[in-house]
């Protein structure tokens, strides 16, 4: 036989020697493990996350251990941030554009009454205290599609922030009495058609007469949807 062939197969058989004496393991291990495996079990029921490292130690082999992983930051709220209200006199023209679609909605608070009185043979005082009558034009262009500016002058999109800064929203300011007031003849339509002209009034159910009345025309939720303020009180 080869001597190379020999050596391969003493090599083999010192490797494999079944009556090699093994290094016995010493006892601190097994409690440094389970002292580990206690620790671990504390942070991650603490919220703290782990990783796992291998390291190859040249009398027990490879070992692995618990590493922290670094925090993860938390993401930015995805919430939109809208624009701040145009400020808007009573008579000045604005001018709604509908993101995504094209045609334009030109309208104009004309005036706006305070403690308005209702008309209607049945109608009831105010719930919260005063009516607020909000006069409108509103003017659409011959390209606007089906559904354009749908409920744009719902009085769910307004909201009136009073001289203390307390703002009441378009949920009570639309209050049951507000739908028997006026005749339905006055109410501006839900939807708006192309190449049309409008006149309507809003009315509103407020508990001040006085401070800042604003439309959000998307509720105020979108980035970049504008908005516009009016000063109650201003006259044209």
């Amino acid at each position: 036989m080869p001597d190379a062939m020999i050596e391969n197969s003493t090599a083999r058989a010192a490797a494999h020697d079944p009556y090699e004496r093994r290094t016995p393991r010493p006892p601190w291990r097994k409690i440094a493990i389970r002292l580990l495996r206690l620790v671990v079990g504390a942070l991650i029921g603490a919220g703290v996350g782990f990783g796992v490292h291998h390291v190859i130690s040249p009398n027990y082999g490879t070992r692995y251990i618990a590493v922290p992983l670094p925090a993860i930051p938390s993401l930015p709220s995805l919430r939109a941030i809208p624009k701040e209200p145009i400020e808007t006199k009573v008579g000045e023209q604005v001018v709604y554009s509908n993101p995504g679609s094209r045609g334009e909605v030109a309208f104009t608070v004309t005036k706006i009454t305070l403690d308005g009185k209702c008309t209607e043979q049945f109608a009831s005082g105010p719930e919260n205290g005063h009516y607020i009558f909000v006069d409108l034009t509103v003017e659409t262009s011959p390209d606007i599609g089906p559904g354009y500016g749908t409920g744009l002058f719902n009085p769910l999109n307004f909201s009136l922030m009073g001289p203390d800064g307390v703002t009441q929203t378009g949920n009570a300011l639309m209050s049951n009495q507000t739908f028997g007031c006026l005749s339905r003849g006055r109410a501006l339509p839900v939807v708006l058609g192309a190449g049309q002209k409008y006149q309507g009034t809003v009315v509103l159910d407020a508990r001040t007469t006085s401070g800042a009345l604003t439309l959000a025309p998307l509720g105020g939720g979108l980035r970049n949807a504008d908005s516009w303020k009016w000063r109650l009180g201003e006259t044209t």
